[in-house]
């Protein structure tokens, strides 16, 4: 399509996709059902005191999901009926679409070959495996807290609770090749894209699930507490279906190997991993480790690996003299952008990247 997602060329209508920011469902879970401040509301699946298990976390958790699945579908089956479709016609890209001229009918009108398809976004894959396995350790395995107490915590933006969030950070991160917290990313791919699998498009056509974000993460984040993870309230999300910046701290190796646990092939919209590589990493001999490590991503099932070969460095002094570096692009996630020009916090996230050496 352009960015990351799969598209049939020239036999589908417009493509479509939105953001599904699942943080804000384990919000839903230890609060009755509300946002700590997300203005939306969840389920009230019982009080947090009342989760005395991981097994009964996760049930509550996929109740939560299910029921964001369906109303995020629903929400835009319902705004995307066009009640006069004839004002809404696409006759320049009907004549490059099959097969609208054979039908005598309009893109958006049944000629395509294909219905058209949505892609959910799911964002937030590491935050999510970094809460669940910290509350795993923390809270079931070690029993340095009690779920009220965590909860109380992330209420509180840890404010107060510094030793916690410590062994909440101390606990396994995805990035890293720990089976104790991907075997979350492999569920978080299996549980999300068979749910989205359930619907329909109002012409037909499939839900996708897609691991992206655009830097919708950042702006996600806003709006969500705290996490488990230790994540304070208003941070960024993870990126795409990138670890936690500054958590894949195993080298990159690990990193290709912990993001290829989940099953990829269940993703049909595309998935894509943001990495940060020091310009080093290009040299001659190096180059080869480098090109063999991204044959490894894509023999292991890795669709799309986005890279950056600019230092942290260089990053921080163009922040600081944006006159000196007019023309230096970067990856952004799914496009490029000149750095200097983007908003400071999206430049925040990019240097926030792990940097590979």
């Amino acid at each position: 399509m352009g960015c990351i997602e799969n598209f049939i060329t020239g036999m589908q209508p417009p493509w479509s996709d939105g953001r599904f920011d699942t943080p804000r469902f384990l919000e839903y879970v230890f609060n009755d059902g509300k946002g700590y401040f997300h203005p939306s509301a969840g389920l009230n699946t019982g009080t947090a005191e009342s989760i005395t298990s991981m097994e009964i976390l996760m049930e509550r958790l996929e109740t939560q999901l299910r029921a964001g699945v369906k109303e995020y579908v629903e929400s835009f089956n319902r705004i995307n009926v066009l009640p006069d479709p004839e004002n809404y016609t696409a006759p320049f890209l009907s004549l490059f679409c099959k097969d609208c001229i054979g039908r005598g009918l309009d893109i958006n009108m049944g000629g395509a070959v294909y219905p058209s398809v949505h892609g959910a976004a799911l964002m937030g894959v590491g935050t999510m495996c970094d809460s669940l396995a910290a509350v795993e350790q923390v809270v079931f395995t070690h029993k340095d807290a009690t779920i009220a107490e965590l909860v109380t915590a992330l209420k509180e933006n840890f404010v107060g609770y510094e030793d916690l969030r410590s062994k909440l950070l101390a606990a396994p991160k995805y990035g890293n090749n720990n089976d104790f917290a991907d075997k979350y990313a492999v569920w978080f791919v299996d549980f999300l894209s068979e749910e989205f699998m359930k619907y329909k498009t109002p012409d037909g056509g499939g839900y996708y699930t897609a691991m992206a974000a655009n830097v919708s993460n950042i702006y996600a984040g806003h709006v969500i507490g705290a996490t488990p993870d230790g994540r304070r309230a208003s941070e960024p999300l993870s990126d795409a279906a990138s670890p936690t910046y500054g958590r894949d701290t195993r080298g990159a190796t690990a990193t290709v190997l912990s993001i290829t646990k989940p099953d990829y092939t269940k993703v049909a919209c595309g998935t894509v991993i943001n990495q940060k590589y020091s310009p080093s990493m290009f040299e001659d001999g190096r180059r080869d480790k480098l090109r063999a490590l991204i044959r490894v991503y894509f023999q292991k099932g890795g669709q799309e690996m986005q890279i950056n070969a600019t230092s942290t460095e260089v990053l921080k002094d163009a922040m600081d003299h944006p006159e000196k570096y007019p023309d230096l692009v970067v990856r952004v996630s799914g496009f490029s952008a000149i750095y200097v020009t983007l908003a400071r916090e999206v430049q925040m996230d990019i240097l926030a990247r792990t940097q590979q050496e």
